[in-house]
């Protein structure tokens, strides 16, 4: 893409604009994760098409000493936050005894620290479903609780030849309804 297509100029600016957000990472808390693979992907790979030398020059520009004074302080800063923290002992006597995620005792927890992400699990929809109502040209289906969708994949099967599906549209609403009827329009 564009990092191994880039100039010089454009790769050198770039992460050099990654690399000033540090200070800001300990706001996001587990979340960057992605950034954090980011960076070290960009500085860790030489690109095929350019010399290591190059590529060694970038990060030693862009990898300077207030970069790296930045991360040394912005760790050592959330080390010191984590070790003098007045739960700490809890949560590492805790983590001892079972596998948890997040930090669910704080009074004030921060949203990115205490929400930990739930994976997406396939599922399908006669599982899901408490009631159906067929009408001309739709299929209603009122599920049994509340779900967050990542994607959906669907199998068409019409057994008669003289119609055939062209257009297929998924609709969705949270919103709780006594009747499939209400749903309709």
């Amino acid at each position: 893409g564009l990092w191994y297509h880039g100039r010089y100029s454009f790769k050198e600016s770039m992460l050099a604009a990654l690399l000033q957000k540090v200070r800001y990472l300990p706001a996001y808390g587990q979340n960057i994760v992605e950034y954090t693979e980011l960076v070290s992907l960009l500085l860790g790979k030489a690109p095929e098409n350019n010399s290591k030398q190059a590529t060694n020059e970038l990060v030693d520009r862009c990898l300077n000493t207030d970069v790296i004074r930045c991360f040394f302080e912005t760790l050592h800063s959330q080390n010191e936050l984590i070790a003098n923290h007045p739960n700490s002992r809890i949560y590492s006597t805790l983590g001892n005894l079972v596998e948890f995620d997040g930090y669910y005792l704080e009074s004030e927890p921060c949203v990115a620290c205490s929400s930990p992400d739930v994976p997406y699990s396939k599922m399908k929809l006669e599982s899901l479903k408490s009631e159906t109502k067929f009408t001309d040209n739709r299929i209603i289906v009122k599920c049994t609780g509340s779900y967050t969708i990542q994607s959906v994949t669907m199998n068409v099967h019409d057994a008669r030849k003289s119609k055939s599906v062209k257009v297929l549209n998924l609709y969705y609403n949270n919103r709780p309804v006594s009747d499939l009827s209400e749903l309709k329009n």
